[in-house]
């Protein structure tokens, strides 16, 4: 009886092997530059061509189809791998279509991919909805066209993937994209006054967690990512942060007067500032606190204005360049080792507390 399509076949590779009989499987195809479509197969184990290797081939390959043991039989490639072959496919086919915008397209999707560098080296079906939606959240205070870009990517990466058979469905349709509106007031810092107002009202635990973010400059994918075990209260300093290679995982210093705070909000959880116990998306963190907070004070805040509060009191403190540079992640690598630590650690302790708190009224 005739095996069904894509099942895969048992071939003789000739003399001079001593094991011939190769047991192959269609795991795709490459687009060769005149938009053919030439198969690809791997090769998954390989037999003596005996009646006994006969019967393991045919057996390993039945099994095979079956779903037994498929990661062990046959890897898969990383997202990087596939998200390049992807934007090759997609030059392909504009050059096809004699577009003019080759090379402006592949440099917006290769500056895409740079922003998934937390997931370059996973298999493509290791890569799961939270590893995505991750990376969406660390992107949603950009424009639309830059996240429109990022999403084109990724559905066409894992679109590829599951064409191939790497994966059974693409999720990308269920991952939350969110972007800044041309008409959001971006990068608004808090005044004075509301910055007092906030310090007034810091008994109340949800400003005690926007103070916290005042006062840090971590994004707010970021804060919501600050898992306890990285906060070090005691010698003062947090590490966290993403999105660039500068900013991933940098020493940022605590201010003296929110130490209480960050105290405060630290629990046997696994993140610092959580959601039932449970990491914030960013939609939800923008549904579930950001916006009846804003209500609540009476005030109009993006949850990014803090990061840009923060930026602006250093400048104004006349902190170090370098300090608030290292502090908001734009310049030096995030490094966590000890000599690093102790030497600048003083530093940006002391950068941070050069802003001042308001007095109490």
């Amino acid at each position: 009886m005739r095996n069904p399509n894509n099942y895969g076949t048992i071939t003789n590779l000739g003399k001079g092997r001593r094991k011939p009989l190769a047991v192959r499987v269609h795991v795709g195809s490459k687009l060769t530059p005149d938009m053919r479509e030439i198969p690809q197969y791997k090769y998954i184990g390989y037999f003596e061509n005996t009646p006994e290797g006969k019967k393991a081939a045919i057996q390993l390959l039945a099994e095979y189809n079956q779903g037994h043991n498929v990661n062990a039989v046959m890897k898969k490639p990383t997202f990087y791998k596939l998200a390049n072959e992807w934007i090759e496919r997609h030059e392909m086919i504009l050059n096809t279509k004699n577009s003019n915008n080759i090379q402006s397209n592949s440099a917006h999707y290769k500056a895409s991919l740079n922003k998934c560098a937390s997931i370059f080296n996973k298999q493509i079906d290791k890569v799961s909805y939270h590893d995505v939606q991750f990376i969406a959240d660390s992107v949603s205070d950009m424009g639309k066209s830059s996240v429109m870009k990022l999403k084109t990517l990724m559905n066409g990466t894992f679109d590829l993937a599951r064409r191939n058979k790497y994966i059974p469905e693409n999720f990308i349709c269920d991952i939350d994209f969110n972007y800044a509106r041309k008409n959001d007031s971006i990068h608004e810092p808090f005044t004075e006054d509301e910055i007092k107002k906030l310090w007034e009202m810091s008994k109340d635990k949800d400003i005690k967690a926007l103070l916290i973010m005042i006062y840090t400059g971590f994004r707010p994918s970021e804060f919501m990512r600050i898992e306890n075990k990285n906060v070090h209260i005691e010698d003062r300093y947090i590490i966290g942060g993403m999105k660039t290679e500068a900013g991933t995982d940098r020493i940022v210093p605590i201010h003296e007067k929110i130490v209480p705070f960050v105290r405060y909000l630290m629990s046997d959880d696994e993140y610092l500032f959580n959601n039932q116990g449970r990491m914030w998306s960013y939609s939800r963190f923008q549904v579930g606190y950001w916006n009846p907070l804003m209500k609540r004070l009476n005030m109009n805040h993006l949850p990014h204005d803090t990061r840009h509060t923060c930026a602006t009191l250093l400048d104004r403190a006349n902190a170090n360049p370098n300090c608030i540079k290292d502090i908001l992640g734009h310049a030096r690598e995030g490094v966590t080792n000890k000599v690093y630590v102790d030497k600048i650690l003083d530093d940006l302790i002391e950068a941070i507390n050069l802003i001042e708190i308001p007095q109490k009224l």
